[in-house]
């Protein structure tokens, strides 16, 4: 409880009766006029209140047989001990500890003492006062924490909830509601505000407004308390799960909702990406990796009239380039040896209506950019050992992270294909560039990773998160995300410290993507014609990082490459993790 407005009453009360007041719940110290109170079993009336539960006195200090072996007995300077008991009643059902309310009276230095007949019905109101006040407080405290407890719980539900008062006010909405715009709804729409208006008229209403997505089930519950309305819920309903037949299918959360930050050059993209999705035109989306270049083109994808179409993902650098042309156009039965029968659909005739997603663009062989730019220019596609085109309506939206403008001069990558990619350009800047966003994406994903590993819930020291905000994530959103995880799973303690955080972390070995040696800066052209010193190079690298697969990684990363192209290079001068000091030999003896 408010601890101020306690110790005020009882001073003023104090003043009054020329006495210390002391207030326990339980056997723990509420408030206390008395500078040393000490605790609840040095006070032998106390312990005989509580085990009497009625309210108890010593009138007689010195010669009370509970003074008895008090060390203070013979210079005891009490007038009178009194103890009022308060068991939990029903009105404060949250509050469970018994209150005493106890004061001990002093001798008063003029005239004569006031009869203590004469203040005991003082003494009893004040110490019945002091109780409701206690007990309200405690109350009101146990209903915020309710209220928060349900808050928590609203926003675990898939289903969109909103709850209203006696008034029909809305008093609290959960993130669902929010993404389904219940609240808008409520006020904009006919049926949605006929069923607000019966709440109060019946126990259960049920009806549908129309959204985006189609029709949305609303379900409306009241609650009443001696045939008074007391407040009501509102939550939606995916039908699907309650009739086979029925039409009715909940709005999907928005995939924006996961762009998190409030970062100017991140609110910028969000802006250009929002503008834009509306629209056909193509979107090239470039950034480091791991900065969430596919979070961006779901989001455009489900804010687009192609939000009920198919959206398909294509990696451009992790299918063999063998592969990637019957992957993206299809085929025909029998065009090649191996060719399933009756041919196959490729991802451009699948993600018709919807969006395709060229992830890593610039990994895509010369060979097949020119097939693309012409699907891009023509709307028409055609399969491997096909002989007729199939018309296609597709959004194109693309990623990089690398230098595509170097990438053309060095005649690795289509000049007509780049501008017909990059009709509305968009920049994801790196998270060392948004620092101001760490702290809410280490809290985000900490809360994540708690929920779904089932962890109890943890917080980072102000030191821990001080390095990690200081730190340069070179592996940006993607990496942070991989940290957080790596914490929750190993850690029990409910505070990270900085002793708890990856060693990486504590102490980097290279703080940003772009300050690696000089090879990083090379496009997979200049990568592939490779001399001695990069070679040399790239087993420094992989000796730092290490040889196992997140070495690699990391490697592919501060190098600006793929992984698969990595993986080419290392086979192509024969560097294995066995024999690479072998390799370096060579080298340096050439």
């Amino acid at each position: 409880m408010k601890q101020g407005m306690l110790i005020e009453v009882i001073d003023v009360f104090r003043k009054l009766v020329h006495g210390d007041v002391i207030v326990w719940s339980g056997k723990r110290l509420l408030g206390s006029t008395k500078d040393t109170p000490g605790t609840f079993a040095d006070w032998p009336l106390l312990r005989e209140a509580s085990t009497l539960k009625t309210p108890s006195g010593i009138l007689s200090p010195r010669e009370h047989h509970l003074c008895n072996g008090c060390p203070s007995q013979s210079q005891c300077g009490l007038q009178a001990e009194l103890v009022f008991p308060f068991e939990p009643g029903a009105n404060f059902a949250g509050f469970r500890d018994t209150i005493y309310v106890h004061v001990a009276l002093t001798q008063r230095d003029d005239s004569s003492p006031t009869g203590i007949t004469t203040l005991y019905p003082v003494i009893e109101h004040f110490a019945r006062y002091t109780n409701l006040l206690v007990s309200r407080e405690n109350s009101l405290s146990e209903i915020a924490t309710m209220r928060q407890q349900l808050q928590y719980l609203l926003d675990l539900l898939p289903e969109g909830a909103m709850l209203l008062d006696r008034d029909k006010e809305v008093v609290s909405t959960n993130t669902a509601a929010d993404d389904f715009a219940l609240r808008d709804n409520l006020k904009a729409d006919g049926n949605l505000s006929g069923l607000y208006k019966s709440l109060g008229h019946k126990t259960e209403s049920l009806t549908s407004y129309l959204t985006p997505s189609g029709d949305l089930m609303v379900r409306g519950r009241s609650f009443y308390c001696d045939k008074q309305f007391t407040g009501a819920i509102l939550h939606t309903l995916n039908f699907k799960h309650l009739r086979k037949d029925a039409q009715v299918s909940s709005l999907k959360p928005k995939t924006s909702a996961h762009i998190i930050g409030k970062d100017p050059s991140l609110l910028k993209v969000v802006s250009i990406i929002r503008q834009s999705a509306r629209s056909d035109s193509t979107i090239l989306l470039r950034g480091e990796s791991g900065t969430g270049k596919e979070v961006f083109a779901r989001t455009i994808h489900e804010m687009s009239p192609r939000a009920q179409g198919p959206f398909i993902a294509i990696n451009c650098a992790a299918i063999p380039e063998q592969l990637l042309e019957s992957e993206l156009f299809g085929y025909e039965e029998g065009s090649f040896t191996g060719a399933r029968k009756g041919g196959k659909q490729g991802q451009i005739e699948s993600a018709n209506l919807g969006t395709l997603f060229l992830d890593e663009i610039g990994d895509m062989p010369i060979s097949l950019q020119a097939k693309l730019l012409r699907v891009i220019q023509s709307k028409q596609i055609q399969r491997i050992g096909g002989s007729r085109s199939v018309l296609v309506n597709v959004r194109f939206v693309a990623a990089t992270h690398r230098n595509l403008e170097d990438m053309i001069s060095q005649g690795t990558f289509r000049e007509d294909l780049f501008f017909r990619l990059s009709v509305i350009p968009a920049h994801i800047p790196p998270l060392r560039e948004r620092k101001s966003d760490i702290e809410l994406l280490l809290n985000f994903y900490l809360n994540k990773h708690c929920i779904r590993l089932q962890k109890s819930f943890k917080v980072f020291s102000y030191e821990a998160r001080q390095i990690l905000i200081n730190y340069a994530w070179p592996g940006n959103i993607r990496e942070l995300e991989n940290v957080v995880e790596y914490l929750v799973n190993v850690h029990d303690q409910d505070i990270i410290t900085p002793e708890h955080l990856p060693l990486g972390i504590t102490h980097p070995r290279i703080h940003r993507p772009d300050s690696g040696p000089s090879l990083h800066n090379g496009s997979r052209q200049s990568l592939a014609k490779c001399g001695t010193n990069e070679q040399m190079e790239l087993i420094k690298l992989l000796d730092t990082y290490g040889w196992d697969v997140a070495g690699k990684q990391q490697t592919a990363q501060v190098l600006k490459i793929s992984l698969a192209t990595l993986y080419r290079l290392l086979a192509k001068y024969k560097i294995k993790s066995g024999d690479h000091h072998e390799t370096l030999s060579r080298l340096h003896n050439h």
